[in-house]
């Protein structure tokens, strides 16, 4: 049976796993002996596998992690005393669904870049979409936004944050979370994720 046809009609119609695994098949003599539910479940689960992969690929790209950091790579053995259940509460992004926003204090070098960027990888993985971008030029962001009339928006898109700070006694930095919570929209930004630290 001639199949490129029918794999050109589904290049053309954007199901390029799915063409490619017809050929496959094809080509196994030993998928000629499975039934043709099979094979239709085999097409469709290659297809959407490759669309989930290529949608959390975006993601990734668009979030814009400054290091390659992974919640399963975590190490709690270290001297920064990260408390490792509430680490594991947080990797479940249930603080995102929540509309809550997260703060992550320590000293310079014990790791908060690495965890947030951890954190964001595990919410793109999640479904979410991600941005990693300083404090200090979110908040440049949104004094901007703010002058030109857009901040509305812009917190729209930023209202489930992750802070991080070497010293949460900052006063401007708790004042510009605040004023970020009062003006997110839909009621998000009802604290943080975490009343206590990590440690």
């Amino acid at each position: 049976m001639l199949i490129h046809p029918t794999v050109d009609r589904l290049r053309a119609l954007g199901l390029a796993a799915m063409a490619d695994t017809l050929t496959e098949l094809q080509n196994n003599p030993e998928a000629a002996e499975m039934p043709h539910a099979d094979w239709l479940g085999l097409l469709v689960d290659r297809e959407v596998t490759a669309r989930d992969n290529r949608r959390l690929t975006r993601r990734l790209t668009s979030a814009k992690l400054r290091q390659a950091a992974a919640i399963e790579n975590v190490d709690y053995r270290t001297a920064r005393g990260l408390d490792r259940s509430l680490f594991q509460t947080l990797a479940t992004c249930q603080w995102i669904r929540e509309a809550n926003h997260l703060v992550i204090v320590g000293p310079t070098g014990t790791g908060k870049s690495w965890l947030a960027c951890a954190l964001g990888n595990k919410a793109c993985r999640d479904g979410f979409s991600v941005l990693y971008k300083r404090t200090s030029r979110l908040f440049a962001d949104l004094a901007q936004a703010r002058g030109e009339g857009r901040l509305a928006r812009l917190i729209a898109v930023t209202c489930h944050c992750i802070f991080i700070q070497r010293q949460l006694e900052s006063r401007g930095f708790v004042r510009q979370v605040a004023l970020m919570e009062q003006r997110t929209i839909g009621g998000a930004g009802r604290g943080c994720a975490a009343d206590r630290p990590l440690r």
